[in-house]
Parts: C-alpha cells; sequence; structure tokens
C-alpha cells in the first residue's frame, strides 16, 4: 500500500525504517477499512524472486490479534496521528469488553451460575465529560443528574428488570459541566 500525499501534511515512514512501537494506517486483508496499528516489529528480507520485502507484524492497539503483512522495500506507510492512535485504543477497550461480556454471560449459562434476587450491575466508570455521560443517558433512555456525593459528578442510572427478582443495572458518571451561576436580581 503506497501512502499518498494529501491536502493535510501527514509523515509517511518507508516500512523498512518502521520500529517497534511506531503507529501507522493499514489497511490489512481481512479489514475493510485503513485502520490504526502498532508495530511489533519489522524485518527486511529477500524473497524467492530476489525482491527486497519487509514483513511487519501489526498489532491492534487496544490488543487482538496480531497480523503478518509483506511489502516491498520503499513502500510507505501514512504515520497514525496521536487522535487515531487514542481512537484506536478506545475501540480496542469496548472489543475486548465486549469479548468478556460475552464471555461471562456464556459461563453464566454454561456453569449456571445462581443469580436469584440479584441486581447484576455494569459501571462504565468515571468518564472524562458531562458529554460521555449524555451519550450514555441517551442509550440508557435516562437523564443526566448530579451525584448526591458531589454535584461535581454527573451520573447516568438505569435499572432494567430482567427477569422475576433480577435486574439489570447501568451506571455512567463522569465530569460535570459547572452549574451556571445564580442570576443576579
Amino acid at each position: 500500500m503506497t501512502g499518498q500525499q494529501s491536502t493535510n501534511p501527514r509523515e509517511f515512514r518507508a516500512v523498512e525504517k518502521l520500529t517497534s512501537g511506531d503507529h501507522v494506517n493499514y489497511a490489512a486483508d481481512h479489514v475493510s477499512d485503513v485502520v490504526t496499528w502498532q508495530v511489533g516489529h519489522a524485518a527486511a528480507y529477500t524473497d524467492a524472486n530476489t525482491i527486497p520485502m519487509v514483513a511487519v507484524t501489526l498489532i491492534p492497539p487496544g490488543g487482538g490479534e496480531p497480523v503478518l503483512v509483506r511489502e516491498r522495500r520503499g513502500v510507505t506507510l501514512p504515520v497514525s496521528t496521536e487522535a487515531e492512535i487514542a481512537d484506536a485504543r478506545a475501540e480496542g477497550r469496548r472489543l475486548a469488553l465486549a469479548a468478556a461480556l460475552h464471555q461471562l454471560a456464556s459461563d453464566i449459562v454454561r456453569n449456571r451460575l445462581p443469580l436469584t434476587g440479584y441486581h447484576f450491575r455494569v459501571s462504565a466508570g468515571h468518564l472524562d465529560s458531562q458529554a460521555e455521560v449524555q451519550r450514555w443517558a441517551e442509550y440508557l433512555g435516562v437523564e443526566v443528574g448530579r451525584s448526591g456525593a458531589s454535584k461535581d459528578i454527573a451520573v447516568a442510572n438505569s435499572s432494567r428488570p430482567i427477569a422475576e427478582d433480577l435486574s439489570f443495572d447501568v451506571h455512567a458518571q463522569g465530569n460535570a459541566d459547572p452549574e451556571p451561576a445564580p442570576a443576579e436580581a
């Protein structure tokens, strides 16, 4: 995949100059779109037709199965921006959590884990902004509120009954937007 310069300045790096820890954008065969990858390692070699090549191990930044790609020496790849790397890591975390939740669901059924009179709770953790809490609130169909412990914390809570004596509770919290100052009379 040879990189092309666009109107946005972007750094490109030849595959033979890639080092472990670099991040590049690449469309692997099994992925339909260009995605951000972390370089595991790159090794130069000469193929059976005496063509100088580089084998590059690409790893999803948020974890997952690495892929091995082979490119001719001299081929350039776009270096990922910090924003692209952060987005790829966040996507990796989402995929890892989804896989863990699927595994937990399977284990609950397979191992017949007890759930009588139980609230099954999931927390999204402490998010960076009220806007992120708002995204959870919209998904859950609830309004954003304020924490009883601190007005500086925005919260979104949902309790969904799923069976007799069993509910699925979701909690998201994050930094709240500052409350507007009271209007002067």
